[in-house]
């Protein structure tokens, strides 16, 4: 059965952004912020940018950050990976350093197949020298759903910020889920089965000086302190509660 996951808002206090000697200080809530930034990106510019509205320095970094440098399978040639929202969510990693959750999702305008992808991508910026740069790199598209026949499969990463290995810093939590569709055994006929429910193992990506980095070591771990789960942006349900809640039969564990 598909365990059910609690969230709960994170109380940190993002300290003042980076301001220059003519610009007043800014102090973000003390909680997740998911409003005071937006993701700007000008066709044309080589510079995309998180506008705080004139409340904050506005953060600027390359385009190019966004573009998937993976290896993009079929489905995805209908859909893009780089449409992104507008939402930003920031979150404190330190008392001077700020942590920003970007996201991409595109549902195909037409065809049979409901297609959607998406990609997540976080930026870390340094206060003090007004630094940023990304986080985690090439995670791939962490969001998708395409109706084959006979099943609809889905894929889903969920995100927990915990301080994992108790260095006062943010780590990242990756909790990938899965709708997977079977081909059936015994046909000539490209049919599939399912789907079937599948929760993969945990996975920690641990905060350093240049971002987060996997340790398999901390697989499988859940928090035994304080954590919380990221909201969804641009998108009301993840692809697996989309699926799942179309299904007319119980959708089953995969082995």
């Amino acid at each position: 059965m598909r365990p059910i996951i609690f969230t709960t808002l994170v109380l940190f206090h993002l300290s003042c952004l980076p301001v220059r000697a003519t610009e007043s200080a800014c102090r973000l809530p003390s909680t997740i912020e998911t409003k005071m930034f937006k993701l700007t990106i000008e066709p044309g510019n080589k510079m995309a940018h998180l506008e705080s509205g004139g409340q904050c320095t506005d953060i600027y970094f390359p385009q190019v950050w966004l573009k998937a440098s993976f290896k993009k399978k079929d489905m995805e040639k209908y859909v893009s990976l780089n449409k992104f929202d507008q939402q930003v969510t920031a979150f404190k990693i330190t008392s001077n350093i700020i942590g920003f959750h970007l996201s991409s999702y595109e549902v195909q305008k037409s065809g049979s197949s409901q297609t959607a992808v998406g990609q997540d991508i976080f930026l870390v910026h340094i206060i003090s020298n007004q630094t940023t740069f990304k986080g985690i790199d090439n995670l791939g598209a962490t969001k998708r759903r395409q109706r084959l026949p006979g099943c609809f499969s889905a894929t889903h990463s969920g995100f927990l910020l915990s301080d994992m290995d108790n260095d006062g810093n943010i780590d990242i939590g990756i909790m990938k889920e899965e709708l997977i569709c079977k081909r059936l055994k015994n046909t000539e006929a490209d049919v599939m089965e399912g789907p079937y429910y599948k929760q993969h193992p945990i996975r920690w990506y641990i905060f350093d000086k240049n971002g987060w980095v996997y340790y398999s070591m901390f697989d499988r771990r859940f928090p035994a302190m304080s954590y919380w789960e990221l909201p969804l942006i641009g998108i009301m349900k993840s692809p697996i509660d989309y699926v799942m809640g179309l299904s007319r039969e119980p959708v089953m564990d995969s082995d």
